[in-house]
């Protein structure tokens, strides 16, 4: 029998609109790809649709929630991975010289002791990814993506094809997600993968970041840019690791409202409040206004320590047990 994991999760959106909830919990399901490595995917293992297989499917709970992801194994030249996605449950994440054979089916951020995240579908310029029931009005809610231990390394110190990155060339490694809607285009996110425009705040990630679609979407699209190019295209490893796809049941897709949160003081030097938050929270993010995710640790009185944070605007989403979203924002001096 798979595991599957029945949540409720929530969505982020950068917003300040105060709103009624529904008092219902969202109807979700999130393909998290433990349930590969629970049925014969073992660690380090990979599959590529080397063995014939075209796509690895996630089969339906009670009818919904059914995904599909298209693997690309082209049978010439022996056989190699050429497009669209791949399951891996490499765990190699060492910092060193940029290696095709043994970071290429590898994520940068760490797997824990419980193995979760031990599997990760990884994608390459123009994957997809596709809800099967579309027609019932299922939606892809969020996601989240990482650098692959190839690209991290292949950024952090150059190798034989790309350039080590640099604040002196504003160097940038940007992930670009087009969502969809019965074929027409209703959304557009970049994700920077690495961004050395911002001096001594330049990174290149190197943990999970949450993506969360702002319109209903039945298929997105991806695609990599890089400010690294050569005469033969792009010269940064053109891949990305997937997890944690989130899926939303049709009845749950309009029913989904925030209520906003006072937070004080605000601005916050060493420690912000929040007024009317429920004790029962069960998931908390905060993001930059780069799109990074910042560890933020909430107090059973509704305050959090922020003296870590770095100057700047930041984004904060709770989420209580029964999938109700409260949603603040506060300036850190």
């Amino acid at each position: 029998m798979k595991k599957n994991i029945l949540i409720a999760i929530c969505a982020f959106a950068f917003s300040t609109q105060t709103s009624t909830l529904q008092a219902q919990t969202p109807t979700m399901y999130t393909w998290g790809f433990e349930e590969f490595y629970q049925n014969g995917l073992d660690s380090g293992q990979v599959w590529n649709g080397s063995d014939g297989k075209k796509s690895i499917v996630m089969e339906p709970i009670g009818g919904l929630f059914q995904m599909e992801l298209k693997t690309g194994w082209d049978t010439a030249w022996g056989g190699y991975w050429a497009n669209n996605w791949i399951l891996t449950a490499k765990d190699y994440t060492k910092e060193e010289p940029s290696d095709f054979m043994n970071h290429l089916y590898a994520v940068k951020p760490n797997i824990d002791n419980n193995n979760t995240g031990r599997v990760h579908a990884i994608g390459t310029q123009n994957a997809y990814l596709t809800s099967a029931l579309n027609k019932m009005g299922q939606s892809i809610y969020s996601f989240q993506v990482a650098n692959t231990t190839y690209a991290y390394n292949s950024m952090k110190l150059g190798d034989n094809i790309g350039k080590k990155f640099t604040s002196a060339d504003n160097d940038t490694f940007v992930l670009i997600i087009q969502g969809y809607r019965e074929d027409s285009i209703v959304e557009k996110q970049m994700i920077y993968l690495a961004d050395f425009r911002l001096g001594i705040n330049s990174y290149i990630a190197n943990e999970w970041i949450n993506v969360n679609m702002k319109n209903e979407t039945d298929s997105i699209t991806f695609s990599l840019v890089s400010s690294d190019n050569g005469d033969f295209g792009m010269n940064t490893p053109a891949y990305f690791a997937l997890d944690n796809i989130t899926l939303i049941g049709p009845a749950s897709v309009k029913k989904l409202k925030a209520i906003s949160l006072q937070s004080y003081p605000n601005p916050a030097v060493d420690q912000i409040n929040f007024k009317n938050l429920p004790t029962n929270v069960v998931k908390t993010v905060c993001i930059d206004a780069l799109g990074r995710n910042h560890s933020f640790h909430l107090t059973v009185d509704g305050t959090s320590q922020v003296a870590h944070l770095n100057p700047g605007m930041y984004w904060v989403e709770f989420c209580d047990i029964q999938g109700n979203i409260y949603r603040s924002s506060f300036i850190k001096n």
